[in-house]
């Protein structure tokens, strides 16, 4: 391996054989492989573990305990709900484990329409305030706020 790639390969509990690999950036994609029987899988996982300072000050224990936490998972790649977190990360925020980035089926752009006048838009704002508060992080509020805007225009 190269210079800031991490790797190992594991067995989890339900018999799966799987490979991970590691990029060192930020957000980390962890990119894993698995073999079960005749059938094989691979996803991806992300994560931030710059934002945890044990990751930093001892990367090998922490890519030995991701590892460990991948193998004790029944559904590696099929349980999104499940965080991938290291022992020595569990009071770093959210964003520092990982989680299965779901492959999301390819959407085709609808047609450009053009926006509705800013009157109409405006009157509408507090509530896909709401809205977009309820299905959006922090982090993508304002991404998410506007797109909400333009799906939600057609309400007012």
């Amino acid at each position: 391996g190269g210079q800031g790639t991490s790797q190992d390969k594991l067995v989890t509990k339900d018999g799966s054989r799987c490979t991970w690999t590691a990029t060192d950036n930020d957000p980390l994609f962890l990119f894993v492989t698995c073999k079960k029987g005749e059938k094989s899988f691979n996803c991806r996982y992300v994560g931030r573990p710059a934002l945890c300072p044990q990751y930093r000050s001892n990367t090998l224990l922490y890519w030995k305990q991701i590892t460990r936490a991948l193998k004790k998972q029944n559904s590696l790649c099929h349980n999104e709900k499940l965080l991938v977190r290291a022992g020595m990360c569990k009071h770093a925020p959210r964003e520092a484990h990982f989680r299965l980035v779901v492959s999301q089926k390819t959407v085709t752009p609808s047609p450009y329409v053009p926006a509705a006048p800013v009157t109409t838009a405006k009157s509408c704002l507090p509530k896909n305030k709401k809205l977009a508060k309820e299905f959006c992080s922090d982090s993508w509020f304002s991404v998410c706020t506007f797109f909400s805007t333009m799906v939600n225009n057609y309400d007012c």
